[in-house]
């Protein structure tokens, strides 16, 4: 018997407190503030993507020519590096003697003209237009934002020293390109049923629609993504249009349990604990940030009706939904018995207490296998969610940092000895990824083991990073880095933002990241977002020890897959944090 710690009853006074606490939107932001409607119409997060990831060191969305792709050695090159120095902002060309609030009042006078500095005219109107919903191949299209971001720095003093890297173009052109469809054939505990279903299935989907969608063995399950077309890529936006019957055919397959639609990378972390043997048949599997539920389906559907899976989330809305969602899924009601739920905050989960049936005694339930996914700032789904490059700033994946780390130690805290956690995030941003691992490991590491309360020289560490096992289908691995720049985006270091606007045409407009070279200058002044000395990447010593190249990155250009970061932590000892 399981009891879980849940406050799904709760006060409406309570429930808006918790609607409120929400760590994803604290970090955005309020999107209807004054300063950051002008931000997204300005379409200024493009410029601020682009800036950050090119100032990124070698290694973390992209390789350089003769270095081979993955090698953890070539992050501490200085890499995409693009005009300012660590601790600098970018020096533009000279604007003509006017000042940016002349300059957009000049403006608004000739009509809605934004006038830069190489003398082209775009229509104001044009700009509001791209920020609301599009084909792929309209103006509005992310490929154009992004790659107008991508040349503006032509217009600075210092040009970008890898302009000419086609591996970086690469990863543009894949961010602005929609996410090609995938599903993934559900999983039973029997396996005679398991592979009549899939069979029968696959046979359906590869006679109708083989023109469309090809199958991959992924794991221990098939995988169906969209083949590659001559025209535009099969989607969730366009399939209506072209295969409505693929549509129908997948809407009542995933009503009735056969599927699951599921991109690639939120099916690794399960895939991934499944091969090193840590979710397995009859497995005890908590899932910290459970919403919207994928991966804890999937998981349930591997743990079977011998096994349980812990379902958590901090929002009682999110976990409604998952319930609904849930019983949309097809699954067996017998299976969802095995599915308990808990509401809360991530980093400072209590265990759920367990009943022993005959002595009836009462103990704290440790897992085999967590997963820890947790709120991040999302850029790696730039390809299916328009709202996240409009917003972009680095401010957001620094505000999410240290709750990334609490909960990702916690997640250590509560897996058993001998025990597997996957963290995971969607985004490529090393703040968010390696740095909160590193973090984590470290922290541990300073620890004592909780057997005797001192820190004597063991043979293995606390905690240690898994090499990790091979990937299904053509997948490509990108290993970790153990080198990257910390930044953050000061509105009030813009010039003169009277009016609150920002002309992304205009050279002298182009909105600037200050970069940190360490955690006292970046406190030199008090900081827009969150700020911990966690953050920097640890010390060349160091970083031998934690073997950081173990992670790894899912950059979308390889495989036309969204970005995504993972890393298998397993627990050797349990511990006491200071």
């Amino acid at each position: 018997m399981i009891e879980t710690n849940n406050d799904m009853e709760t006060t409406k006074g309570q429930k808006k407190r918790k609607r409120n606490k929400n760590p994803l939107s604290q970090a955005r932001g309020k999107q209807n503030k004054h300063e950051n409607v002008w931000f997204r119409r300005s379409n200024a997060g493009y410029s601020l993507f682009v800036q950050y990831y090119m100032n990124q060191p070698i290694g973390t969305i992209s390789s350089a020519e003769g270095v081979k792709s993955g090698d953890a050695t070539s992050s501490k090159e200085e890499g995409h590096k693009i005009g300012p120095k660590t601790g600098e902002g970018m020096q533009p060309k000279s604007g003509g003697g006017n000042s940016r609030a002349a300059k957009r009042r000049n403006k608004k006078k000739k009509g809605g003209k934004i006038q830069n500095t190489n003398s082209k005219t775009v229509d104001e109107s044009a700009l509001a237009v791209m920020t609301t919903d599009s084909s792929p191949t309209e103006v509005s299209s992310p490929p154009s934002l992004l790659e107008s971001a991508y040349s503006k720095f032509e217009m600075l003093d210092d040009s970008p020293c890898h302009r000419n890297n086609v591996e970086f173009q690469s990863f543009l052109k894949a961010f602005s390109q929609p996410l090609p469809l995938s599903f993934r054939m559900r999983q039973f505990e029997t396996a005679s049923e398991r592979r009549q279903m899939d069979n029968e299935v696959a046979e359906e989907v590869l006679a109708e629609f083989s023109d469309l969608v090809e199958a991959v063995q992924f794991g221990n399950t098939t995988l169906y993504r969209s083949k590659n077309r001559p025209s535009d890529v099969l989607c969730k936006e366009n399939l209506s249009r072209i295969s409505p019957d693929l549509k129908e055919f997948l809407q009542e397959n995933s009503q009735n349990g056969v599927l699951a639609r599921q991109e690639i990378g939120s099916m690794l972390p399960v895939v991934a604990l499944h091969d090193v043997g840590a979710i397995r048949v009859g497995a005890k599997v908590l899932d910290v940030c459970a919403s919207p539920g994928s991966k804890t389906l999937q998981a349930l559907e591997i743990v079977g009706q011998n096994g349980r899976v812990v379902a958590n989330d901090v929002s009682e809305n999110r976990l409604i939904t998952l319930r609904q969602a849930l019983g949309r899924s097809g699954v067996s009601s017998s299976l969802l018995k095995r599915l308990h739920f808990s509401c809360q905050d991530g980093s400072r989960l209590q265990a759920p207490v367990t009943k022993s049936k005959s002595s009836g005694e009462k103990s704290k339930l440790k897992f085999d296998a967590v997963l820890c996914d947790v709120p991040c700032s999302g850029d790696g789904t730039c390809r299916k969610d328009k709202h996240i490059l409009p917003m972009w700033k680095p401010n957001c994946g620094n505000d999410l940092h240290d709750l990334q780390l609490r909960i990702l130690i916690r997640a250590l805290q509560l897996v058993e000895v001998g025990g597997v956690v996957c963290y995971s995030t969607c985004t490529l941003n090393p703040i968010e990824d390696e740095a909160v691992v590193a973090a984590a490991l470290s922290t541990i590491q300073a620890s004592k083991d909780s057997k005797d309360g001192t820190k004597k020289k063991r043979p293995s560490p606390i905690v240690e990073l898994l090499d990790w096992p091979s990937l299904p289908g053509d997948l490509v691995r990108r290993q970790g880095i153990s080198s990257w720049k910390v930044a953050e985006f000061r509105a009030d270091d813009q010039g003169d933002s009277s009016e609150g606007e920002i002309d992304i045409d205009d050279a002298e407009d182009i909105p600037k990241i200050t970069w940190h070279d360490s955690y006292a200058s970046a406190t030199s002044q008090p900081p827009t977002c969150t700020i911990s000395p966690t953050m920097w990447p640890p010390s060349n010593e160091s970083s031998k020890d934690l073997h950081l190249e173990k992670c790894m990155r899912l950059w979308p250009q390889d495989r036309d897959t969204g970005g995504f970061f993972l890393a298998l932590i397993k627990k050797n000892r349990d511990f006491k944090l200071k």
